[in-house]
C-alpha cells in the first residue's frame, strides 16, 4: 500500500503580460483547473468511473482513496452541490514566485512540503507587480501546495478530492477546492517541478490563486490536436506559433499561441469570430466566442482529418479566405 499523501493550503495581475511561456504540464494543470471551475459538478464523473464503490479513472487516485477509505457517496454529493466560476488566466509574475517556492521546499534539509510566508509572499507578488485587490469579505490569494504529484492529474485530483485521514477519508476541511473555485480569483500561477527526495517527489506542485484590482477580461485556452484521442488537451498536444484572430464589432485583435499550445488575449466585451491559423496546421480551426465581465474560456481542437467549411462572404479578400482555411485560395467573383 502506498504512503498517505496530503496537503496543505493557505491564503495574488495587472494587465501588463509578462512573457508567457507554462510548460506542457502546467498548461495541462491549468486546463484541468478551467474544466473544474467551469463545470465543477462534473468533474466527479471524469474522475471516478462509479460512486460505490468508489473507483478512480487514474491508478495513482485509486491508491490514495483506497489508502483513506474516502466515501464516494459523500464526495459526490459535495460535488453536486458546486456553483461554476469564470476560468483562471495564468500569470508568469505569480508562476515565477511559485518557482521559487518548489525551489525552498527541494532544498530544505530534508525536503518537504511547505507553505510560504502569506504576508512575505503578498509583498513579494506585490514588488513584482501584480496588483492584488485588497477588499473587505473577498479573498486575497490562496496558496495550495502538494508534495507528491504524479501527474496533473492526479494533483488536481488530490486538492479536489481532499483524501486524508479526517471523517470518510477526506481532510477535515475543504480548502484546496475552495481555493480552486473561489469567484474571486481571475489569475493564478503555478510551478511543477520533477524532484525526488525526503517527503517529495516525484513532481512537487505550489499554486496561488489571485484577486486581481481591475482586471483585464480574457479569452483563455488552448489550441490542440488530440491525438490519443482522449477528448482532452493532455501535454504534449498542444500547438504553438499558430496566429490565433478574434475578429468582432469593436475590432480584429490577434496573439499567438504558446510553445505548449495555450493562449489568452484580453478583449472588450461582445461576441467574436475565431480563426486559428499557421503553426504547422493544414486548416484552420474556426469557433466563436462571447465576453462579458469576465474571463471566457475556448478551446480550439484541431483536426487535420475535418477542415472547416469555407465561410466566405460578398467582398471577402483573397487573404480573407486564406485566413479561414489556412491555405493560399484563389477566389473568383469577388470584389
Amino acid at each position: 500500500m502506498p504512503a498517505p499523501r496530503t496537503l496543505d493550503i493557505q491564503q495574488l495581475e495587472d494587465r501588463r503580460l509578462l512573457a508567457l511561456n507554462p510548460t506542457g504540464a502546467e498548461q495541462e494543470l491549468l486546463q484541468l483547473i478551467n474544466r473544474f471551475r467551469t463545470s465543477p459538478s462534473a468533474e466527479f464523473g471524469r474522475m471516478f468511473s462509479s460512486v460505490s464503490p468508489l473507483r478512480a479513472r487514474d491508478a495513482d487516485v485509486q491508491s490514495q482513496v483506497d489508502y483513506f477509505g474516502t466515501n464516494g457517496t459523500v464526495l459526490k454529493q459535495e460535488f453536486d452541490a458546486l456553483d461554476p466560476s469564470p476560468p483562471l488566466a495564468w500569470n508568469d509574475a505569480i508562476n515565477t514566485y511559485a518557482k521559487q517556492h518548489n525551489t525552498s521546499m527541494t532544498n530544505a534539509s530534508p525536503p518537504h512540503a511547505f507553505h510560504s510566508n502569506t504576508a512575505q509572499r503578498r509583498q513579494a507578488l506585490i514588488d513584482a507587480g501584480v496588483n492584488l485587490r485588497i477588499v473587505a469579505g473577498e479573498k486575497i490569494q490562496s496558496e495550495n501546495v502538494f508534495g507528491a504529484g504524479t501527474s496533473p492529474q492526479q494533483i488536481l485530483a488530490a486538492y479536489l478530492v481532499e483524501w486524508g485521514p479526517g471523517p470518510n477519508g477526506m481532510l477535515g476541511h475543504r480548502r484546496h477546492r475552495e481555493a480552486l473555485l473561489n469567484p474571486d480569483f481571475e489569475q493564478m500561477g503555478q510551478a511543477l517541478t520533477t524532484f525526488t527526495g525526503g517527503t517529495l517527489g516525484p513532481i512537487v506542485n505550489t499554486q496561488i490563486m489571485a484577486n486581481i484590482e481591475d482586471p483585464p477580461t480574457m479569452a483563455v485556452g488552448a489550441l490542440f490536436e488530440d491525438t490519443n484521442a482522449s477528448g482532452w488537451y493532455e501535454n504534449g498536444e498542444g500547438i504553438g506559433g499558430a496566429t490565433i484572430r478574434f475578429v468582432g464589432a469593436s475590432g480584429t485583435y490577434t496573439t499567438q499561441s504558446l510553445s505548449a499550445g495555450g493562449y489568452q488575449i484580453e478583449l472588450p466585451s461582445g461576441s467574436y469570430q475565431v480563426t486559428a491559423s499557421g503553426g504547422g496546421m493544414k486548416h484552420a480551426v474556426v469557433s466563436s466566442v462571447t465576453i462579458g465581465s469576465t474571463n471566457a474560456w475556448l478551446n480550439l481542437e484541431y483536426d487535420p482529418a475535418s477542415p472547416p467549411p469555407d465561410r466566405l462572404e460578398p467582398n471577402n479578400s483573397t487573404g480573407a479566405a486564406s485566413s479561414l482555411t489556412g491555405e493560399a485560395q484563389t477566389v473568383s467573383g469577388l470584389s
